[in-house]
């Protein structure tokens, strides 16, 4: 093959890509006689056909693994990545199929992958022209996405770009490049820049994917991108909730986890976008997760109701669903995240809809909401409670005042709005009418706490 008469050098390259595959002792004999290292000085030849002899012959020697070893070691790699974007589209293509093969035999080690002068390759072959180029790179780069200062380093190579025009590519290149992606979209700072490089689309497009593990990595990703507040739109645009919420019914803990992350940050930025939820029944996952043994899943479905409620036209499914009383059962959680959530998402309700409103009352949430009022004693969570009550009272006091007295009068007064102060005077001046209910206030006044609280409130000059 080395002779130095192409006549003869070019035949006897071609007879080797003929005799040696699947042959592992004339592939041995190639081997110990050297003829590999010939064939790679036959890629960086300066004559195309002996250029296409040998990468024709290691394109079919490279797909035995052990041959693919020695294709490596044997210092071809270099000449084929420079052949990758050869004008000779047949040269190309046998290139493309010889680094696929080496790639996907696991013949190149991480640290050929990442040395500097393999690395620009990769990351230039995701935007290559050559299409049997791209699954390969996509694949070597989502084994090496997990490591931060390689990701770093791909980013500055401007791989992301690249990798996120390839989850819409075919089937087994979108494979790799969804699950590059989502190591990136699990890091903070890359999820902006794949927003802008417009991978919110193809990731929600890849979430009904039949292949598991394609899905999970999306869905990943998706969660993790849902928290950039631009990815908001474009992921409910190319119906994310609807996928999110068809998967909310999974019965593994983590797929639900990711789930509800996505639903929270996704209704929050986007209210209006419940009705595509709604249409898949979401929702009723939601309600389901109410009931979750779970803490973080009862606050997150809980969250996530109350950001649907903020359109309008979810609050009727979701009264309709029996809500309300789930939502009031979760005031009694023994886990304060869950509670504030709950107050939260009947707040919403209540400020909605006087049906709702109507309904937390029947619901006995008044009595536990007050005496959460009570207990509380940080300045935000009872003005979070003070609100919510007063959607729910919607201007009738007296059963607040029933369950905790006029303390929990005074502690409206506290911290409520000039409105909600002026209904909950009115209630105090119509109670005072009756001498018992005013010698009870003159003693709760008389005390140091409902001093301070009528000094907060503004009542006395």
């Amino acid at each position: 093959m080395n002779h130095h008469d192409g006549r003869v050098s070019r035949p006897a390259t071609h007879l080797v890509s003929i005799l040696c595959p699947g042959d592992l002792t004339n592939a041995e004999q190639l081997y110990e006689s050297g003829g590999l290292v010939m064939l790679a000085e036959n890629l960086a030849s300066r004559d195309e056909r002996t250029q296409l002899q040998a990468a024709s012959a290691l394109s079919q020697l490279s797909a035995d693994p052990l041959q693919a070893g020695a294709i490596v070691e044997n210092g071809c790699l270099q000449p084929l990545l420079h052949l990758l974007e050869h004008p000779n589209q047949e040269l190309k293509a046998y290139a493309a199929i010889t680094f696929g093969n080496l790639c996907s035999s696991g013949s190149l080690s991480a640290t050929q992958l990442q040395h500097p002068s393999v690395l620009p390759h990769l990351v230039q072959m995701l935007s290559s022209s050559n299409a049997l180029a791209k699954g390969p790179a996509a694949a070597a780069i989502a084994s090496m996405a997990a490591d931060p200062s390689l990701r770093a380093s791909l980013y500055e190579l401007g791989g992301l770009p690249g990798l996120a025009a390839l989850l819409s590519s075919d089937a087994e290149t979108s494979y790799h490049a969804v699950q590059a992606v989502a190591q990136f979209a699990a890091d903070e700072r890359f999820r902006p820049v794949l927003v802008d490089a417009g991978a919110a689309p193809p990731l929600a497009a890849l979430l009904p994917s039949h292949l598991p593990h394609v899905q999970q990595c999306a869905l990943s990703a998706v969660a993790n991108l849902s928290f950039v507040a631009s990815a908001v739109g474009p992921l409910c645009e190319a119906g994310a909730l609807t996928h999110v919420g068809q998967m909310l019914f999974a019965p593994d803990a983590r797929v639900q986890t990711m789930c509800l992350t996505t639903l929270c940050n996704l209704l929050q930025g986007s209210p209006a976008s419940a009705d595509a939820l709604l249409q898949v029944g979401g929702h009723m996952a939601l309600l389901t997760q109410l009931s979750s043994p779970s803490p973080e899943a009862q606050s997150q479905a809980a969250m996530a109701l109350g950001h649907m409620c903020r359109h309008r036209d979810a609050v009727h499914a979701i009264v309709q669903a029996d809500a309300v009383p789930l939502l009031a059962q979760l005031l009694h959680s023994p886990h304060p995240a869950v509670q504030l959530q709950a107050v939260y998402a009947l707040g919403v309700l209540a400020a909605e809809d006087e049906t709702a409103a109507n309904a937390i009352q029947l619901a006995g949430a008044i009595a536990p909401l007050t005496t959460l009022l009570l207990s509380s004693s940080s300045v935000d969570v009872k003005q979070h409670l003070t609100l919510t009550l007063a959607h729910a009272a919607r201007g009738n006091w007296r059963p607040i005042f029933n369950v905790g007295g006029f303390q929990a009068l005074l502690d409206v007064l506290a911290v409520g709005t000039d409105a909600v102060q002026k209904d909950v005077a009115s209630t105090i001046a119509t109670l005072v009418e009756d001498v018992h209910q005013r010698r009870a206030l003159l003693v709760r006044v008389l005390l140091p706490s409902g001093r301070e609280r009528l000094r907060t409130a503004r009542l006395f000059s």
